[in-house]
């Protein structure tokens, strides 16, 4: 996934959405900066607008308790890739994404807890 994450770089580079230190990249995917997933290393599939790819791959640490996950969001958030990683644009696709991810993240963080009480997840 992280050779995915570091395609081709643009030739042509806007410098009013990153800085030429950070050149663009032409990625099929780019990982997570930022990983609301847990123990896992997240990868995002680049797409223009609409629904994407999530995948999640648990860090090995955690390989003896914490699936991989695999899921598409609804509306993947707006980005850009640069060096291998997400940044993430604030545009309508990221609101609209945030939107719909919005009931997972509320109950989540509740969810880390009871995990590491034994008790079951709630859902969102």
């Amino acid at each position: 996934m992280k050779g995915l994450a570091r395609g081709p770089v643009y030739a042509e580079i806007d410098p009013n959405l990153v800085p030429l230190s950070a050149p663009l990249m032409d990625s099929k995917f780019c990982q997570d900066q930022f990983n609301v997933h847990g123990a896992r290393d997240s990868f995002r599939e680049m797409v223009k607008q609409g629904p994407g790819l999530h995948i999640c791959i648990t860090q090995p640490a955690a390989r003896g308790n914490t699936p991989c996950d695999l899921h598409i969001d609804e509306v993947q958030q707006g980005q850009v890739c640069t060096q291998g990683y997400c940044v993430p644009l604030l545009n309508g696709q990221t609101i609209e994404h945030l939107r719909t991810v919005g009931p997972w993240l509320a109950v989540q963080p509740v969810n880390w807890v009871r995990e590491r009480l034994g008790l079951p997840p709630l859902k969102p």
